[in-house]
Protein backbone atom coordinates (compact mmCIF):
# COMPACT_ATOMS: atom_id res chain seq x y z
CA UNK A 1 0.00 0.00 0.00
CA UNK A 2 0.62 3.63 -0.18
CA UNK A 3 2.14 5.17 3.03
CA UNK A 4 -0.65 7.86 5.26
CA UNK A 5 1.22 10.82 6.43
CA UNK A 6 -0.79 13.99 7.64
CA UNK A 7 -0.09 16.80 5.69
CA UNK A 8 2.70 18.82 6.39
CA UNK A 9 2.74 22.28 7.30
CA UNK A 10 5.00 25.31 8.28
CA UNK A 11 4.05 27.87 11.13
CA UNK A 12 4.16 31.09 10.04
CA UNK A 13 3.94 32.89 12.85
CA UNK A 14 0.15 32.33 14.21
CA UNK A 15 -0.62 30.99 10.86
CA UNK A 16 -0.18 27.27 9.80
CA UNK A 17 0.38 27.17 5.83
CA UNK A 18 -0.16 23.65 4.48
CA UNK A 19 0.89 21.72 1.64
CA UNK A 20 -2.29 21.87 -0.04
CA UNK A 21 -2.63 25.87 -0.16
CA UNK A 22 0.73 26.08 -1.18
CA UNK A 23 0.07 23.44 -4.22
CA UNK A 24 -3.44 25.19 -4.87
CA UNK A 25 -1.52 28.48 -4.73
CA UNK A 26 0.90 27.01 -7.27
CA UNK A 27 -1.48 26.06 -9.90
CA UNK A 28 -3.08 28.95 -9.98
CA UNK A 29 -0.24 31.04 -10.51
CA UNK A 30 1.16 28.32 -13.29
CA UNK A 31 -2.47 28.15 -14.76
CA UNK A 32 -2.47 32.37 -15.26
CA UNK A 33 1.29 32.09 -16.22
CA UNK A 34 0.54 29.34 -18.80
CA UNK A 35 -2.97 30.49 -20.35
CA UNK A 36 -1.18 33.64 -21.09
CA UNK A 37 1.46 31.80 -22.69
CA UNK A 38 -1.32 30.51 -24.91
CA UNK A 39 -3.10 33.06 -25.99
CA UNK A 40 -0.83 34.70 -28.93
CA UNK A 41 -1.83 30.68 -30.74
CA UNK A 42 -5.80 31.84 -30.55
CA UNK A 43 -4.99 35.31 -31.16
CA UNK A 44 -5.41 36.64 -27.91
CA UNK A 45 -3.43 39.62 -25.79
CA UNK A 46 -1.73 37.77 -23.03
CA UNK A 47 -2.66 40.35 -20.64
CA UNK A 48 -6.31 40.42 -22.10
CA UNK A 49 -6.22 36.04 -21.12
CA UNK A 50 -4.74 37.50 -17.48
CA UNK A 51 -7.25 39.57 -16.58
CA UNK A 52 -9.94 37.05 -18.00
CA UNK A 53 -8.42 34.30 -15.61
CA UNK A 54 -9.20 36.52 -12.84
CA UNK A 55 -12.81 37.10 -13.70
CA UNK A 56 -13.37 33.12 -13.56
CA UNK A 57 -10.86 32.76 -10.20
CA UNK A 58 -12.30 34.87 -7.82
CA UNK A 59 -16.27 33.70 -8.68
CA UNK A 60 -14.99 30.65 -9.11
CA UNK A 61 -13.58 30.55 -5.50
CA UNK A 62 -16.77 32.03 -4.44
CA UNK A 63 -18.41 29.02 -5.53
CA UNK A 64 -16.34 26.24 -4.64
CA UNK A 65 -17.24 27.06 -0.74
CA UNK A 66 -20.79 27.96 -1.56
CA UNK A 67 -21.51 24.88 -3.46
CA UNK A 68 -19.70 22.58 -0.76
CA UNK A 69 -21.54 24.18 2.70
CA UNK A 70 -24.88 23.75 0.93
CA UNK A 71 -24.64 20.38 -0.34
CA UNK A 72 -22.38 18.83 1.66
CA UNK A 73 -22.89 20.38 4.66
CA UNK A 74 -26.63 21.67 4.63
CA UNK A 75 -27.00 21.01 8.17
CA UNK A 76 -24.54 22.40 9.51
CA UNK A 77 -25.31 25.45 7.70
CA UNK A 78 -28.90 25.60 9.18
CA UNK A 79 -26.98 26.12 12.63
CA UNK A 80 -25.11 28.59 11.58
CA UNK A 81 -25.69 30.51 8.44
CA UNK A 82 -21.74 32.46 8.70
CA UNK A 83 -20.12 29.82 7.12
CA UNK A 84 -21.62 30.71 4.03
CA UNK A 85 -18.72 34.04 4.74
CA UNK A 86 -16.40 31.47 5.78
CA UNK A 87 -13.99 30.52 2.14
CA UNK A 88 -11.72 28.60 4.24
CA UNK A 89 -14.08 26.14 5.64
CA UNK A 90 -14.35 23.89 2.55
CA UNK A 91 -14.14 23.98 -1.19
CA UNK A 92 -16.19 21.69 -3.96
CA UNK A 93 -14.43 21.20 -7.57
CA UNK A 94 -17.79 21.49 -9.06
CA UNK A 95 -18.59 24.78 -6.92
CA UNK A 96 -15.87 25.84 -8.62
CA UNK A 97 -16.81 25.15 -11.98
CA UNK A 98 -20.28 26.91 -11.40
CA UNK A 99 -18.53 29.87 -9.96
CA UNK A 100 -15.92 30.09 -12.90
CA UNK A 101 -19.46 29.85 -15.80
CA UNK A 102 -20.59 32.32 -13.97
CA UNK A 103 -17.56 34.52 -14.25
CA UNK A 104 -16.85 33.98 -17.61
CA UNK A 105 -20.73 34.79 -18.59
CA UNK A 106 -20.19 38.19 -16.53
CA UNK A 107 -16.95 38.65 -18.32
CA UNK A 108 -18.88 38.38 -21.89
CA UNK A 109 -21.56 40.80 -21.08
CA UNK A 110 -19.46 42.95 -19.99
CA UNK A 111 -16.83 42.95 -22.91
CA UNK A 112 -18.74 42.02 -25.44
CA UNK A 113 -16.71 39.17 -27.13
CA UNK A 114 -16.46 36.04 -28.10
CA UNK A 115 -16.36 33.85 -25.32
CA UNK A 116 -15.21 30.06 -26.67
CA UNK A 117 -11.87 31.28 -27.89
CA UNK A 118 -10.98 32.12 -24.52
CA UNK A 119 -12.65 29.46 -22.80
CA UNK A 120 -10.59 26.96 -24.98
CA UNK A 121 -7.01 28.25 -23.87
CA UNK A 122 -7.89 27.89 -20.28
CA UNK A 123 -9.17 24.49 -20.73
CA UNK A 124 -5.47 24.08 -22.70
CA UNK A 125 -3.71 24.35 -19.74
CA UNK A 126 -6.51 23.31 -16.82
CA UNK A 127 -5.74 19.59 -16.32
CA UNK A 128 -2.04 20.78 -15.32
CA UNK A 129 -3.39 23.09 -12.64
CA UNK A 130 -5.86 19.98 -11.51
CA UNK A 131 -2.91 17.65 -11.32
CA UNK A 132 -1.11 19.88 -8.70
CA UNK A 133 -4.60 21.21 -7.10
CA UNK A 134 -5.16 17.32 -6.40
CA UNK A 135 -1.81 16.47 -5.06
CA UNK A 136 -2.86 19.01 -2.85
CA UNK A 137 -5.82 16.99 -2.06
CA UNK A 138 -3.63 13.74 -1.91
CA UNK A 139 -1.73 15.12 0.66
CA UNK A 140 -3.92 16.33 3.23
CA UNK A 141 -6.47 13.05 2.30
CA UNK A 142 -9.17 14.81 2.13
CA UNK A 143 -10.73 12.92 -0.21
CA UNK A 144 -10.95 9.60 1.58
CA UNK A 145 -12.40 6.49 -0.10
CA UNK A 146 -14.25 3.14 0.87
CA UNK A 147 -12.14 0.10 2.11
CA UNK A 148 -10.52 -2.14 -0.35
CA UNK A 149 -7.44 -4.77 -0.38
CA UNK A 150 -4.52 -4.30 1.30
CA UNK A 151 -3.07 -5.90 -2.05
CA UNK A 152 -4.43 -3.04 -4.36
CA UNK A 153 -1.16 -1.20 -5.18
CA UNK A 154 -3.44 2.35 -5.25
CA UNK A 155 -4.42 1.77 -1.64
CA UNK A 156 -3.27 4.39 1.23
CA UNK A 157 -2.68 3.06 4.91
CA UNK A 158 -5.23 4.98 6.11
CA UNK A 159 -5.36 4.90 9.98
CA UNK A 160 -8.49 2.77 9.63
CA UNK A 161 -7.34 0.09 7.46
CA UNK A 162 -6.78 0.90 3.34
CA UNK A 163 -8.83 2.81 1.52
CA UNK A 164 -9.32 4.51 -1.63
CA UNK A 165 -7.90 7.87 -2.12
CA UNK A 166 -10.17 9.43 -4.63
CA UNK A 167 -8.09 12.63 -4.41
CA UNK A 168 -5.10 10.47 -5.51
CA UNK A 169 -6.93 9.07 -8.28
CA UNK A 170 -8.46 12.85 -9.80
CA UNK A 171 -4.48 13.72 -9.81
CA UNK A 172 -3.31 10.45 -12.03
CA UNK A 173 -6.46 11.35 -14.18
CA UNK A 174 -5.40 14.74 -14.42
CA UNK A 175 -1.81 13.81 -15.51
CA UNK A 176 -2.72 11.83 -18.01
CA UNK A 177 -5.12 13.93 -19.57
CA UNK A 178 -2.34 16.67 -19.33
CA UNK A 179 0.12 14.57 -21.64
CA UNK A 180 -2.40 14.53 -24.24
CA UNK A 181 -3.48 18.18 -24.56
CA UNK A 182 0.16 19.37 -24.41
CA UNK A 183 0.43 16.77 -27.39
CA UNK A 184 -2.33 18.68 -28.71
CA UNK A 185 -1.06 22.27 -28.19
CA UNK A 186 1.65 21.67 -31.45
CA UNK A 187 -2.01 20.62 -33.87
CA UNK A 188 -4.45 23.55 -32.82
CA UNK A 189 -6.99 21.74 -33.00
CA UNK A 190 -10.57 23.35 -33.95
CA UNK A 191 -12.00 25.85 -31.27
CA UNK A 192 -13.67 23.92 -28.72
CA UNK A 193 -11.60 20.73 -28.52
CA UNK A 194 -10.20 21.12 -25.52
CA UNK A 195 -13.46 21.92 -23.63
CA UNK A 196 -15.00 18.79 -25.76
CA UNK A 197 -12.68 16.60 -24.27
CA UNK A 198 -12.19 17.88 -20.76
CA UNK A 199 -16.00 17.43 -19.91
CA UNK A 200 -16.00 14.42 -22.01
CA UNK A 201 -13.67 12.71 -19.97
CA UNK A 202 -13.39 13.99 -16.66
CA UNK A 203 -17.68 13.91 -16.34
CA UNK A 204 -17.90 10.04 -16.47
CA UNK A 205 -14.53 9.46 -15.28
CA UNK A 206 -15.43 11.52 -12.07
CA UNK A 207 -19.49 9.90 -11.96
CA UNK A 208 -17.71 6.42 -11.71
CA UNK A 209 -14.74 7.36 -9.26
CA UNK A 210 -17.49 8.79 -6.68
CA UNK A 211 -19.15 5.37 -6.30
CA UNK A 212 -15.74 4.52 -4.62
CA UNK A 213 -16.22 7.81 -2.04
CA UNK A 214 -16.50 6.48 1.29
CA UNK A 215 -19.90 7.31 3.29
CA UNK A 216 -21.33 10.21 5.55
CA UNK A 217 -19.56 8.67 8.43
CA UNK A 218 -16.18 7.86 7.25
CA UNK A 219 -15.64 11.53 6.26
CA UNK A 220 -16.63 11.33 2.53
CA UNK A 221 -19.49 13.05 0.80
CA UNK A 222 -23.65 13.41 1.22
CA UNK A 223 -25.52 11.53 -1.09
CA UNK A 224 -28.66 12.43 -2.78
CA UNK A 225 -31.05 9.48 -3.81
CA UNK A 226 -27.84 7.59 -3.42
CA UNK A 227 -25.58 9.91 -5.64
CA UNK A 228 -23.17 12.57 -4.32
CA UNK A 229 -23.56 15.81 -5.31
CA UNK A 230 -20.75 15.63 -8.34
CA UNK A 231 -22.64 12.51 -9.43
CA UNK A 232 -25.39 15.13 -10.89
CA UNK A 233 -23.04 17.70 -11.71
CA UNK A 234 -21.46 15.32 -14.11
CA UNK A 235 -24.83 15.28 -16.01
CA UNK A 236 -24.31 18.63 -16.88
CA UNK A 237 -20.86 18.54 -17.52
CA UNK A 238 -21.59 15.53 -19.57
CA UNK A 239 -24.14 17.68 -21.70
CA UNK A 240 -21.98 20.82 -22.07
CA UNK A 241 -19.27 18.39 -23.54
CA UNK A 242 -21.43 17.34 -26.09
CA UNK A 243 -22.13 20.89 -27.02
CA UNK A 244 -19.33 21.50 -27.43
CA UNK A 245 -18.68 18.64 -29.48
CA UNK A 246 -21.26 20.07 -31.95
CA UNK A 247 -19.55 23.43 -31.82
CA UNK A 248 -16.38 21.92 -32.77
CA UNK A 249 -17.84 19.54 -35.41
CA UNK A 250 -19.56 22.69 -37.01
CA UNK A 251 -16.94 25.10 -36.91
CA UNK A 252 -14.79 21.78 -38.74
CA UNK A 253 -17.32 21.45 -41.27
CA UNK A 254 -17.38 25.35 -42.28
CA UNK A 255 -13.92 25.35 -42.48
CA UNK A 256 -13.91 22.75 -44.81
CA UNK A 257 -16.36 24.10 -46.77
CA UNK A 258 -14.59 27.40 -46.91
CA UNK A 259 -11.34 25.82 -48.13
CA UNK A 260 -10.95 25.07 -51.64
CA UNK A 261 -8.68 22.45 -50.91
CA UNK A 262 -10.97 20.94 -48.45
CA UNK A 263 -8.12 21.49 -45.78
CA UNK A 264 -9.04 23.73 -42.67
CA UNK A 265 -6.86 26.86 -42.88
CA UNK A 266 -5.10 27.81 -39.63
CA UNK A 267 -6.87 30.83 -39.29
CA UNK A 268 -9.94 28.39 -38.42
CA UNK A 269 -8.25 26.63 -35.86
Amino acid sequence: MLPYYDQPYVELGPIPVHAFSVLVLLAVVLGIEAAAKRAPSSGIDPNVMSAFALWILVPGFVGAHVFDALWYHPDEVSRDPAMLFDLFFGMSSFGGFLGAVIGALAWRFTMHEDLLPYVDVVMSVFPISWALGRAGCTLAHDHPGIHTSPANPLAFAFPDGPRWDLGFLEMLLAIGLSIVFVLLWRKRPPRGTYLALGCLVYAPARFGLDFLRADVAAGGDARYANLTPAQWACMILLALGMFAVWNVADERGRALRSSPLGVPSADSR
